[in-house]
């Protein structure tokens, strides 16, 4: 696979290859960093950012050692075509830092140090500038509210209505029913009241006996409803 020339280089420069690897795990640490800060989604991994943090170092490796080798680098990506990862993306935006971290392994392995941290910089400041703006939010809203609703005891308007005084928005996004219309499972978006707290809330809601099972979710998870 590799010449014994190529060899000689690559291991009779060891202070060459930490230096690549210990740049590609700093910028892992970074990018998992930037993945952790700007998260918002439920399918939030520890597991994830570990693999952020470990796939750098190793893109960079295998750039480094199939950089000169252009049979070698079309047998190594052969290989990986036939790999099939079980593990499913649960949120697009993974999708993206996994590129990330894809994209700067490659560009450290060919000896593009500085560019590597300069690209890196400048999309770690992208993508805390959306997040910081919320770009692309779709309802200017507090909570999530899903609860099962017992029909045969009460009908949503009065669980409205008793909402109503601690909240200063809301509106029903999905109504659902179950067990043959005895129940429904009904999903509100809600804007509490200045000073109204979720304990507030939740005490209120559970006053009614029709209301059964119920959630709040802050809005910054990512949720589908």
């Amino acid at each position: 696979m590799f010449s014994t020339k190529e060899l000689i280089k690559i291991f009779t420069d060891p202070l060459n290859l930490i230096i690549y690897l210990g740049v590609s795990f700093v910028l892992g640490i970074l990018i998992a960093y930037v993945y952790k800060k700007s998260n918002r989604s439920v399918s939030y991994s520890q597991s994830f950012v570990n693999t952020i943090v470990l796939l750098l170092p190793v893109i960079t490796m295998i750039i480094m050692f199939i950089s000169n080798n252009l049979a070698t680098a079309i047998g190594v990506f052969g290989a990986f075509s036939v790999v099939r990862f079980r593990t499913a993306i649960k949120d697009s935006k993974d999708m993206f830092f996994v590129f990330w971290v894809l994209a700067t392994g490659l560009i450290i392995g060919v000896g593009q140090i500085s560019s590597a941290v300069f690209v890196t910089m400048i999309i770690a400041f992208m993508v805390y500038f959306l997040n910081k703006i919320n770009f692309g939010k779709f309802s200017d809203y507090d909570y999530l509210f899903e609860y099962v609703l017992d029909t045969s005891k009460s009908d949503n308007t009065k669980v409205i209505q008793n909402l109503k005084k601690l909240l200063s928005k809301q509106n029903i996004l999905n109504v659902q029913s179950t067990k043959d219309g005895k129940e429904l499972e009904i999903t509100m978006s809600l804007v509490l009241k200045k000073g109204v707290t979720l304990d507030q809330l939740t005490e209120e809601v559970k006053k009614n006996n029709a209301v059964k099972n119920f959630t709040v979710n802050p809005a910054k998870f990512d949720l589908e409803y």
